[in-house]
């Protein structure tokens, strides 16, 4: 069993931690791209679930932040592929939605949501 640094080393990104940031709002994604990115983490962002998971397929991340709802794509199906690409990546998912939503996560293993209503 690989150890954390031994993980991070084999990420494509060499030593450091590596973020993945999925959103459609473009100010939402240079927010958490400067802020990550100041602390030293490496950091992929995409407005598109598509993308996402191509770079999921190319790429070891150590931790994947996503909004759930975007146009084009079903948010939870999105999340649940995420997670069966890199079950070893924890997950932070946002949403300005309610508890239908937090009720679909739970199902699928993501029991931590930040509800967001606004920045």
């Amino acid at each position: 069993m690989k150890t954390n640094s031994e993980n991070l080393k084999t990420n494509g990104f060499g030593d450091s931690p590596s973020i993945l940031i999925i959103d459609d709002e473009i100010e939402i994604l240079s927010l958490f791209k400067t802020l990550f990115e100041s602390r030293g983490f490496r950091v992929v962002v995409t407005d598109k679930g598509d993308k996402a998971l191509k770079f999921t397929s190319e790429l070891k991340f150590s931790f994947i932040l996503a909004d759930l709802k975007m146009p084009g794509i079903d948010g939870i199906q999105l999340i649940k592929q995420l997670r069966e690409r890199q079950p070893e990546a924890k997950m932070l998912v946002m949403t300005g939605y309610g508890k239908q939503v937090q009720q679909d996560l739970e199902k699928i293993g993501i029991t931590e949501l930040i509800k967001c209503t606004s920045l």
